[in-house]
């Protein structure tokens, strides 16, 4: 027997998505400025990264000043662009390319 969902669990399902997201994310961003060879697109990086952590803390007060319990879930979507931009780091060799 299936589930009927409500607004409230999908608000759950996407809010837990985009939080797994920015986790995925940060762990990239860092990769990527420490990784680069430019210092003005590892600034940028720089600067997302810190943009990121912002984007975290605001779900985490908002997580615990309503109560909810976000699902334990990793976003696919994040997962295979970090996926595809680790698979280029390993293919381009280090130099002004990278």
């Amino acid at each position: 027997m299936s589930q009927r969902k409500t607004v409230d669990d999908l608000f759950v399902h996407m809010l837990s998505d985009i939080y797994s997201a920015e986790k995925q994310l940060t762990r990239a961003l860092g990769k990527l400025a420490r990784t680069v060879s430019d210092p003005e697109l590892s600034g940028a990086f720089k600067t997302h990264l810190e943009e990121t952590h912002g984007q975290i803390e605001r779900i985490d007060k908002a997580v615990e000043s309503t109560g909810l319990r976000l699902k334990r879930m990793k976003c696919v979507a994040m997962e295979g662009l970090i996926e595809e931009a680790d698979e280029l780091i390993e293919e381009i060799e280090k130099g002004p390319v990278l």
